[in-house]
């Protein structure tokens, strides 16, 4: 340990030595003087100048500074030497440190390699990412499509639930309409909830279809030849003698006059309710009259006469085969249905085929029937003369019935007289090769003096030049084409129809009645052709709430050429029978004979 502390010193010693000036006089001065002399210089110095290694005192001073150094050495030494402890404390703390940084490196070594092995699980982590954004980016465009193909789905959806209500309600239809008629028809059960029903339905309907087949193919070869036979039928009609207009205007006259006589002895109480003559709202022409226009006698005579005019418009002139009863009942129905009820009153438009077949089928019936038969009335017992014969029994019934207990003492046996002139008429008018036909008009339908030729003012109301009709005393007589059956677009008025007219109230007011202007024709000699509302098969008229206001008139109302049944292709539905619509009379009455009751409907 010694030899270190002075191996130390030594050291120590030799550093400074190294660092402070040297101690070697001779060197030194030596060394000194030759800095300082110059190259070749005289080197030979005076005496006052000698080095100072060589002074006394100078050697002196050099021997007590090594003495000095070699102290500081010494205590240099001594001072490590007593400072090894520190020192070897220092080292060990700088071994330990080692040691550590070597255990941390270590650490550090194995973070590395986590960290690697971490960033490696990263990697692979990022990949199956990617991975799975790609599986993403698929499914989702997968999904957008199927979305549209959802899309689509719904609306195919709806488009079918559509089909499938539209299927529903036209097999319910089906069902509701044909299946079930038919099968109460059948004496069936039709059970929608049993398959089995339905299919042994469906094969029942199958099984009638195929018989069904041959039939259809003689009816239709009958048709053929009906239809031949009705040609050839037309084509052997002999040309008659038309009845010329003043003929119709006297016996039209002679029937007004029987029934006004027959009114007039009728005696009704001057303060007798309207109310109680019950079928009053069951007649045509007065039906819709308010009863405020009933409070004088001379009208109440006028309303008996429109009453009587009602019952035979109902049970004669109603359609061209009115007259022989119920029994025919199907030709009226048939005559509408095949033309169409679009005409005055519910008749057919005027046209050659309707007329024709309208006068070949009534001198059909009448060589059945004989004229006499109609006229004066049927005297054999069957069906046919006990059908014509209700006919007059019904027309008796009805007004006796009305009237007989308010006026008791009238004679209504004068009934028949006035049902032979009807019978009469009537087959004049049916066989006619014209159109001719009882006309009305509506209440609340124009009046002027000179324009409507149609209408004639009743004797009260004479004094009033322009008005409206506010009752109807009897019908017309109109006429639509000529002798042969041709021009039917025309109308003339035969007879006019008798009206009491009440004056307008307010200002004109202008009233468009031309319908078309291209179809529209000139009425010969002033016709009026009816209005619209006269095309309706209803007979009945609306009432008047109140007094219409001054209108100015269009004369003739054009022909409308789409309601004929020449331009259509084809016919239009039969409506129900006009006589059906007569309320208030009890249709349901029995003829008795032999026994027998018959009822007519």
């Amino acid at each position: 340990m010694r030899k270190a502390v002075d191996w130390f010193a030594d050291q120590v010693v030799d550093l400074l030595q190294g660092i402070r000036p040297s101690t070697e006089p001779t060197n030194s001065t030596a060394s000194s003087h030759r800095m300082r002399s110059p190259s070749g210089s005289n080197t030979r110095q005076p005496g006052h100048q000698r080095s100072r290694s060589q002074h006394p005192s100078v050697r002196k001073m050099a021997t007590n500074h090594e003495s000095s150094h070699r102290e500081d050495a010494r205590k240099a030494a001594q001072t490590a030497l007593q400072n090894e402890p520190r020192s070897l404390s220092n080292n060990r703390t700088s071994l330990e440190d080692a040691n550590y940084l070597k255990k941390r490196n270590e650490e550090f070594e194995d973070a590395k390699k986590e960290l690697e092995y971490a960033n490696e699980k990263l990697n692979d982590h990022a990949s199956y990412i990617e991975k799975l954004e790609h599986e993403y980016h698929a499914v989702k465009s997968e999904n957008k499509a199927l979305h549209i193909k959802n899309e689509d789905a719904k609306l195919r959806d709806g488009n079918l639930k559509q089909k499938l209500d539209t299927l529903y309600r036209f097999c319910n239809d089906v069902v509701k309409n044909y299946a079930q008629p038919y099968a109460a028809k059948k004496n069936m059960q039709y059970d929608l909830g049993s398959i089995e029903k339905i299919y042994g339905f469906l094969a029942y309907i199958f099984n009638d279809a195929l018989e069904a087949a041959p039939l259809r193919a003689q009816v239709q070869s009958l048709e053929a030849q009906i239809q031949a036979l009705q040609k050839d039928m037309l084509a052997k009609v002999d040309k008659t003698q038309s009845v010329p207009d003043e003929q119709f205007r006297r016996d039209f006259g002679n029937l007004a006059s029987a029934i006004k006589t027959f009114s007039r002895s009728i005696k009704l109480s001057p303060d007798i309710n309207i109310a109680d003559i019950g079928m009053i709202h069951g007649c045509v022409l007065v039906a819709q009259v308010p009863e405020k226009y009933w409070d004088t006698g001379l009208r109440k005579k006028a309303m008996m006469e429109a009453i009587v005019w009602s019952v035979l418009i109902h049970f004669i002139f109603n359609t061209p085969f009115s007259m022989f009863g119920p029994i025919f009942s199907d030709l009226s129905d048939t005559f509408s249905s095949l033309f169409g009820p679009l005409h005055s009153h519910g008749w057919p438009i005027p046209t050659d085929i309707a007329e024709r077949w309208r006068y070949t089928t009534l001198e059909r019936l009448l060589e059945l029937t004989g004229v006499d038969m109609i006229t004066n009335g049927p005297s054999e017992d069957h069906n046919l003369a006990r059908s014509m014969h209700s006919v007059r029994y019904n027309i008796h019934d009805v007004v006796e019935s009305t009237f007989l207990r308010l006026s008791p003492n009238t004679d209504y046996s004068k009934l028949k007289v006035i049902v032979d002139k009807a019978m009469g008429l009537a087959l004049q008018m049916f066989l006619e090769r014209s159109r001719v036909q009882i006309v009305w008009p509506a209440l609340g339908d124009p009046f002027v003096v000179g324009e409507t030729p149609h209408l004639a003012s009743t004797h009260e109301s004479e004094d009033v030049e322009e008005g409206y009709v506010a009752f109807i005393v009897n019908p017309g007589l109109a006429k639509w084409g000529d002798a042969h059956g041709k021009n039917l677009e025309t109308r003339l008025d035969i007879v006019p129809a008798q009206v009491f007219v009440e004056p307008f109230i307010g200002d004109v007011v202008t009233v468009e009645t031309q319908m078309n202007v291209e179809d529209s024709v000139s009425c010969m000699n002033n016709g009026v052709d009816l209005s619209p509302e006269d095309r309706i098969p209803d007979t009945r008229m609306p009432g008047l709430d109140a007094p219409p206001k001054r209108r100015r008139i269009q004369v003739a109302i054009p022909y409308i050429k789409e309601l004929d049944p020449r331009t259509q292709d084809s016919h239009t539905t039969a409506q129900g029978s006009s006589a059906e619509q007569l309320q208030g009379i009890d249709m349901n009455l029995e003829y008795e004979r032999h026994g027998e009751a018959t009822s007519y409907r």
